[in-house]
């Protein structure tokens, strides 16, 4: 992109996960011409994201926004789902405090949906939910 100039004429944005961020590749992406980056948090629960078998933690999240700051990306979009196996009313306290103490500039919330064939549909189906 930096050799062809788009990254003078286009900004442009994308999604990863926390666990793989590295510092050096979103160095680069801002270089040229990334604005702005979306992760796929949906919790803030360490227990949530345990049960629910996502490869990070809410530690792993702090780490990740913070290396995107200081690779200067302007913005950090985070998204959460409410709902997910296994919360609880002291999780979900959880989800949104920790949710409340971060540094996003959009942070989309979203109901967990259910769909034929998705491990939580099957989950639902046997009554086992949480």
């Amino acid at each position: 992109m930096m050799r062809g100039g788009v990254d003078r004429r286009i900004r442009w944005g994308f999604e990863t996960r926390v666990d793989v961020v590295v510092k050096a590749a979103f160095d680069c992406a801002v270089r040229a011409g990334a604005v702005y980056v979306n992760f796929g948090l949906k919790s803030g629960s360490d227990l949530v994201l345990k049960k629910n078998r996502k490869n990070f933690t809410t530690r792993d999240i702090l780490r990740a926004i913070s290396v995107v700051r200081e690779s200067g990306m302007r913005l950090i979009h985070g998204g959460f789902i409410l709902g997910l196996p296994y919360e609880t009313h002291r999780t979900v306290r959880e989800n949104l405090n920790f949710m409340a103490s971060l540094d996003l500039d959009m942070m989309p919330v979203n109901i967990v949906d259910i769909y034929p064939g998705a491990e939580l549909f099957e989950m639902v189906e046997r009554g086992r939910v949480g």
